[in-house]
């Protein structure tokens, strides 16, 4: 006997290496010891130590040591580890005692948690009854030791509480070292007494007709219980599931695991099970019990000759030998949190452990919420496996339409238009490689998956050559299919929301465009309807100096310019001069500087009607604007110059842009203002402006997009060297000559020149 199942509590046992390590015993009535070793060669005296006690009626855990040390043992078993643990529940004790073994865990049912260190030598002579320690059995919640110090150490740390040897095997794989392989554990877990919040028993009359009602109570049962933990209810009806028609086909009916195989190979055994219904009555009995600790427990009882469950311990050996036998069985271990069987595997017990972990619970409500958007068409011949997936797919998805068949899938295909279509392949009136076939040449993009238990090598090339997206062998698991499912559902989804983004950002462009004519409309309703839309915004008091000569070339690549400038004449002896350079070219780009020109001109007015402008308060407010509308991979160039004639200063900011020019007319020496601070963008703003810089008595200045020394004819050089020797103040006539020399732009063309008069 190697693990103890009772109405109120199990002790479960294990090693990582699979070699067996624990001696488990129930001898006298309401007595059970365990006896645990790192050591695989103890086995054997350990199982003949318990042996000797059968029969006997009052056991007591110093007699079983007593006999222990007296056994002739090599010197390598004797100093070993070893724990020995002694349940009594006529006394209500757990006894036990420890050598050469890990302090252990123990979890009270009052939420304490502690761990006990308690080693003593077992064959030193010393007095085996005062090294024995006990403690009330009523009060354990669970006790659990592994033999690697290092992973209790690890699980005193994280405060673990797990419930069942699977949970506690997964754990000490994860945190064992490398080479650390031959770990031993058990687990004693003693949580299952008066603490039921609800319990349902039912006996149906073994029809599958009763089977399918009753997994519907079931199913409303959990979501009562459990509202939000939609992925554990699933498994748990998953595991349900497939126990109960363990229990009715193998138990009720009595289907041997071959016969099955072959009935199911050869397509008749729908017809075969629908005789044994009529010929056999039968019972199935269950119990449903919802624990307060956040645990369900269902126990199904068949009264026929019980569970085809053999292939659940040894699962690994057969399962490559058929493509049936076992694999209900592994699946509904793999999914619930424990499973066993009893009296002869006439009654299976499982449990599914509800963690509510809202952390987690977010991700796989992420998944749930695609999946259930989805529409999917299930195809499937077999009745029994069109009933039991169907229940499960639809729990999965949003809506689900079933076809018996491949002729009448492709139907409902022309009627539904689903998002999924998922079918078998073996099936009369049309098998379902013909249906996605004929399903493909209506719509190519379909996403289809085909689920069968025939895993021939023609299948799947031809499944390849007709574009099928999954290909997911029968008997399936749940997991794997809802992962299959999940995957393409993911696709779908991305793709959907990939259009409505687009249309969304098309209706924001549309709204930044009637925006950008609302801040305008009394400019334009001033201006001349021939004019551009930036023309118009445009401020440009060039042609009001009289002590200065402003000139402007501004030559947009395309009517919606990246590019805009403005000149502002503030008062008698100070001017601001700004050029931006929007990133990229056509409407996003346009909109972005029309959207900075309208408010730097209208941050302008309002300043110096207010007599308080100043260039700092200026870059301020119109980051903290333009902000707003940039794009999350936009960036923007501009400058802001400010040249004031009565203290002869400037000052400019300048982002990413090329260098400001001046020049020393006198001296024909040129300076390079350059760019101080990087683009802007939504997640990066900068603010430096300069202190002022002298300038000379007669200058000229020069500022500039990109787009005037990004030429194959014209470039920064030329426009250096003319300035240092060309005629002074030709240097727009210049540009505005080469221009004209079949001159194919790819970028906007701004350029400000302001200079002393001549």
């Amino acid at each position: 006997m190697s693990d103890i199942y009772h109405a109120d509590y199990f002790l479960q046992n294990g090693s990582i290496d699979n070699l067996p390590r624990a001696a488990v015993r129930q001898l006298a009535d309401q007595s059970v010891v365990l006896i645990l070793s790192d050591q695989a060669d103890a086995l054997k005296p350990l199982t003949v130590l318990l042996e000797s006690f059968d029969g006997v009626t009052s056991i007591y855990l110093e007699d079983i040591l007593r006999r222990f040390t007296k056994n002739d043992l090599p010197d390598t078993l004797k100093s070993a580890g070893y724990f020995f643990l002694h349940i009594s529940h006529a006394n209500d004790r757990v006894e036990y005692i420890a050598q050469n073994m890990p302090v252990f865990y123990l979890r009270k049912k009052s939420g304490e948690s502690e761990l006990i260190e308690h080693n003593f030598n077992l064959f030193n002579g010393n007095d085996l009854g005062k090294a024995i320690r006990s403690i009330p059995f009523s009060e354990v919640g669970s006790l659990l030791l592994a033999s690697s110090k290092r992973v209790m150490h690890e699980l005193k740390q994280r405060h673990v509480h797990v419930f069942a040897k699977c949970e506690l095997e997964k754990l000490i794989k994860a945190l064992r070292a490398p080479d650390e392989e031959n770990i031993a554990y058990f687990i004693l877990n003693n949580t299952l007494q008066d603490r039921i919040k609800f319990s349902h028993k039912e006996t149906l009359p073994a029809k599958l007709e009763n089977i399918i009602s009753f997994e519907q109570d079931l199913e409303k049962i959990l979501k009562d219980s459990y509202p939000k933990e939609e992925e554990n209810n699933d498994n748990a009806l998953t595991v349900f599931n497939e126990l109960i028609l363990n229990a009715y086909e193998h138990g009720t009916l009595g289907i041997e695991s071959a016969k099955k195989q072959e009935l199911m190979a050869s397509g008749m055994y729908e017809d075969y099970v629908e005789e044994l219904e009529c010929e056999i009555n039968g019972e199935i009995a269950i119990n449903v019990v919802v624990y307060e600790q956040n645990l369900l427990k269902i126990s199904i009882t068949d009264s026929g000759k019980g569970f085809a469950f053999t292939q659940f311990d040894c699962r690994e050996k057969s399962i490559s030998e058929n493509q049936f036998h076992g694999r209900g069985i592994q699946m509904a271990g793999q999914l619930s949190s424990m499973l066993y069987y009893e009296e002869g595997g006439r009654k299976v017990t499982f449990f599914t452990k509800y963690e509510l972990n809202e952390e987690s619970s977010g991700y796989h409500h992420s998944e749930e919420q695609i999946l259930k958007q989805m529409r999917v068409l299930y195809v499937e011949d077999d009745r029994f496996i069109r009933l039991q997936f169907s229940k499960i797919i639809q729990r999965m998805v949003g809506e689900l339409v079933v076809a018996n068949d491949g002729e009448e899938g492709l139907e409902l295909y022309r009627l539904e238009q689903p998002d999924i279509v998922l079918t078998d392949i073996e099936m009369p009136k049309m098998n379902g490689l013909d249906m996605a076939a004929a399903i493909k040449e209506i719509h190519p993009d379909q996403s289809i998956v085909i689920m069968t238990a025939y895993n021939q090598d023609d299948k799947f090339l031809q499944a390849i050559d007709i574009g099928v997206d999954k290909y997911v062998i029968k008997p399936v698991k749940i997991t794997q299919l809802k992962s299959s499912l999940y995957t393409i559902a993911k696709q779908i989804f991305f793709k959907r929301e990939a259009m409505r983004l687009m249309r969304e950002k098309k209706e924001r462009d549309e709204a930044i465009l009637m925006e950008l004519q609302h801040q305008n409309r009394y400019a334009i309703a001033q201006q001349s309807a021939a004019f551009e839309k930036q023309e118009l915004i445009i401020h440009d008091d060039s042609a009001s100096y009289t002590n200065l000569n402003c000139k402007v070339f501004y030559k947009p690549l395309e009517r919606l310019s990246g590019d805009i400038y403005g000149v502002y004449r503030l008062d008698e002896h100070k001017s601001l001069l700004y050029i931006v350079d929007s990133m990229g070219k056509g409407l996003a780009a346009s909109v972005t500087a029309v959207l900075s020109a309208a408010y730097i001109n209208r941050a302008i007015d309002k300043s110096r009607a207010a007599n308080n402008f100043t260039i700092e308060r200026l870059l301020k407010d119109y980051q903290e604007y333009i902000e707003k509308y940039l794009l999350d991979d936009e960036c923007l160039s501009y400058s802001l110059l400010y040249l004031d004639m009565e203290t002869k200063t400037l000052r400019y900011c300048s982002f990413g842009m090329y260098p400001v020019i001046m020049k020393d007319n006198q001296s024909r020496h040129i300076f390079r203002l350059e760019s101080n601070n990087p683009p802007m963008s939504k997640y990066l703003q900068t603010s430096f402006i300069t202190n002022p810089i002298d300038v000379p008595d007669s200058f000229t200045l020069l500022l500039f997009s990109d787009g005037l020394v990004e030429t194959e004819i014209f470039g920064m050089n030329e426009l250096l060297e003319h300035m240092k020797s060309g005629p002074e103040g030709e240097e727009i006539d210049l540009f505005k000559r080469v221009m004209h020399r079949d001159f194919v732009a790819d970028d906007d063309l701004t350029l400000i020149r302001i200079s002393t008069a001549h």
